[in-house]
């Protein structure tokens, strides 16, 4: 008795080992993170044939102690919080990404006379101290082409800078280290934003050889599988196999040919056959599937995104998968709290909660009878909201008036504050511009992870990390 239970038990780890083999070949996961003002956000997946896979995600509530406005204060507890999100969503990592943010990060915009992209960074490496009010010594810079354009006759190249503090970037190749997992890049926000909205090619890519101990930014495209290259690899593999038969028994193709009954190799080459027609069919569905995803953009035609933080409101604004215009503004989420709080006389995190819970930008009679305080929370709440309208709506007409293109078409929002219930139809009748939420990226998200739910609840908050995935 003890035997047999003995035999099945080694049976069963055999099973479970054989099946973790095949779920690390299937699904080698990569593991992308955003270091947030009040929570970290992380997605596992996979960027596979136009489509993103996502195993699994985990948002992380941390104190200002651990992490604030996006600089990693202690590395080691961080990491454990990490190791803590892999082992719940059972995912062997491969490699990770870490996504900048921060109010400390800077980025301009500049214009240079068009030459050979070669000699971009030598003029932007002569020039950078004029472009940015810091000590260059103490950041680390990069740059990105974003378009070519014309002025007054004169060929001009538009150049996206950035200088991250290296005592961030330290600190969050800290993490990896203390993690035990290999960092495979660092990329910036506005990155992985706009590569989860426009693809990965919405931008002239330009590539920097550079030595360094220092991971290079990913702002350039690393190696992407297309549905060319799988169909050839597929087909070839199958080819071998199926000339590996017929090596073995020419006889089985006579039959096959001649209407007989087919032997066992004529049967399985049969099964072969199906097998790959029906593989490459659900590959061009698949990848038709992923490209007819994509929000629809009318062409000319002038959007913005905005996303809202807890302590930062980014905005972008871009036309014909161009970034045309960039600003962040020092405000999010948080300011509704601490409104809250002095109007209520609540702690910041007693009114967060109640935000979270009661928080409606559109007023409604039945919910307001159901408190006395209703007056004083709705006042607290239209207020605050309002001044982080006001604030973007200058951004917005700023950019109107510079334009000679016209006037922004419609406005996609996210982040964790665009959860408040009302936001949409609050912001809408605020600019009087079309507002959505977004929903849908470039490409097609194909979640496989055990939280569905959750992740469905909170996928706005997830879209710079999701937007990682993407090479």
């Amino acid at each position: 008795m003890e035997k047999k239970k003995e035999v099945k038990e080694t049976s069963e780890k055999k099973k479970k080992s054989i099946k973790q083999v095949i779920k690390d070949i299937i699904k080698p996961s990569h593991m992308v993170i955003d270091f947030g003002s009040d929570s970290i956000k992380i997605v596992y997946g996979h960027f596979n044939n136009k489509v993103l896979e996502v195993f699994g995600h985990s948002i992380i509530p941390v104190g200002r102690e651990l992490v604030d406005d996006g600089k990693v204060l202690n590395p080691l507890e961080v990491a454990s919080l990490l190791q803590k999100s892999i082992e719940q969503n059972d995912i062997k990592v491969a490699d990770v990404t870490l996504v900048l943010s921060g109010s400390d990060i800077v980025i301009r915009e500049i214009q240079i006379p068009k030459v050979d992209e070669k000699e971009v960074g030598k003029i932007i490496e002569f020039e950078a101290q004029q472009y940015f009010p810091i000590e260059l010594t103490e950041y680390m810079t990069d740059y990105k082409i974003l378009d070519e354009v014309n002025v007054d006759n004169e060929e001009r190249l538009r150049i996206l800078l950035v200088a991250v503090p290296l005592e961030q970037i330290r600190d969050y190749i800290k993490v990896a280290e203390c993690l035990g997992v290999h960092l495979k890049s660092i990329d910036l926000l506005i990155n992985t934003t706009l590569k989860y909205f426009l693809g990965n090619n919405y931008m002239k890519e330009f590539r920097k050889e550079e030595d360094g101990a220092v991971p290079e930014f990913s702002f350039s495209s690393l190696f992407t599988m297309d549905l060319t290259t799988s169909m050839k690899s597929l087909n070839k593999y199958l080819r071998e196999r199926i000339n590996s038969l017929k090596s073995k028994n020419e006889e089985e193709d006579e039959q096959l040919e001649e209407g007989k009954e087919p032997g066992k190799l004529g049967k399985i080459k049969l099964k072969l056959k199906e097998a790959r027609v029906k593989i490459i069919s659900k590959l061009k569905k698949k990848v038709k599937e992923a490209e007819d995803h994509g929000v629809e953009q009318e062409k000319g035609a002038i959007y913005a995104l905005l996303d809202m933080g807890a302590k930062t409101t980014s905005i972008y604004i871009y036309s014909d998968h161009r970034l045309r215009f960039n600003r962040t503004l020092l405000t999010g989420g948080d300011e509704l709290d601490k409104e809250i709080s002095k109007e209520m006389t609540l702690s910041e995190e007693d009114a967060k909660n109640l935000k979270l819970t009661r928080g409606n930008l559109v007023t409604n009679e039945n919910e307001s009878q159901l408190f006395e305080d209703s007056e004083n929370f709705n006042k607290a709440l239209t207020l605050a909201f309002g001044n982080i309208m006001n604030d973007t709506s200058r951004f917005l007409e700023f950019y109107n008036s510079r334009s000679t293109e016209g006037s922004i078409k419609k406005i996609y929002i996210y982040g964790g504050a665009s959860k408040l219930r009302g936001a949409k139809e609050y912001m809408t009748d605020f600019f009087n511009i079309p507002v959505e939420y977004l929903e849908n990226g470039h490409y097609k998200v194909s979640y496989t992870g055990a939280n569905k739910d959750d992740y469905e609840l909170n996928k706005r908050s997830l879209v710079n990390v999701i937007g990682g995935l993407i090479k």
